[in-house]
């Protein structure tokens, strides 16, 4: 479901409509929305992007709804998908078994999500602690889907996770690099290389 307001005290009208459309923007990205008609993932990415850049205020904003959009554990899917798997024999608990297993992509979409706004713009020096102790506590493996062997390590939480820590690491309050406006190839980058060597992700 849509948010009727911001989750952060925002006090600007404007603000408070882009914060809600924001969040609309991420559940798309994430699959638990429609999304608009010829958009694809890069794009509604570069939306998101383009608003957390050339809107520094809804930066936190958009972080804390990542955060809360990924905040279910894995591993309560894991169990279902287990005990369904179970049943697989009967036509019925194969069709549960293929429902079960949309949260992980929707999941996995949220994470990706995250990194790549990362690569761009940082949280406030204020917010940045909290959001790097909510990565770093994902870097667990116990967060990270069954049947590791048949999946690569780039779907796993943990993967995003670590990803993630190491982006915030380099644009943070600290970090040498500095927030960017992201171009269509910038995003398929920012994409792209969490699927490739551990050095070469971030």
């Amino acid at each position: 479901d849509p948010i009727r307001k911001p989750m952060l005290v925002i006090s600007d009208k404007a603000l408070k409509k882009d914060a809600c459309e924001l969040f609309k923007l991420v559940q798309m990205y994430m699959s638990d929305r429609k999304a608009k008609l010829g958009s694809t993932l890069t794009t509604v990415a570069l939306e998101i992007c383009h608003l957390g850049y050339s809107k520094p205020p809804l930066r936190d904003e958009l972080y804390i709804q990542i955060c809360r959009q990924t905040t279910e554990n894995p591993r309560r899917y894991n169990h279902l998908i287990h005990r369904v798997y179970q049943l697989s024999l009967t036509l019925l608990s194969g069709y549960m078994l293929v429902v079960l297993c949309v949260p992980r992509e929707s999941l996995r979409r949220g994470w990706e999500l995250l990194a790549i706004c990362l690569a761009f713009f940082s949280p406030s020096p204020k917010f940045q602690p909290y959001l790097d102790s909510y990565m770093n506590r994902h870097r667990d493996p116990g967060f990270d889907f069954l049947e590791v062997g048949k999946w690569p390590i780039h779907v796993q939480i943990s993967h995003y996770a670590t990803v993630s820590c190491k982006r915030l690491d380099r644009i943070g309050h600290t970090g040498k690099k500095s927030s960017r406006k992201p171009s269509v190839e910038e995003i398929d980058q920012a994409r792209v290389s969490l699927f490739v060597s551990p050095r070469a992700s971030f």
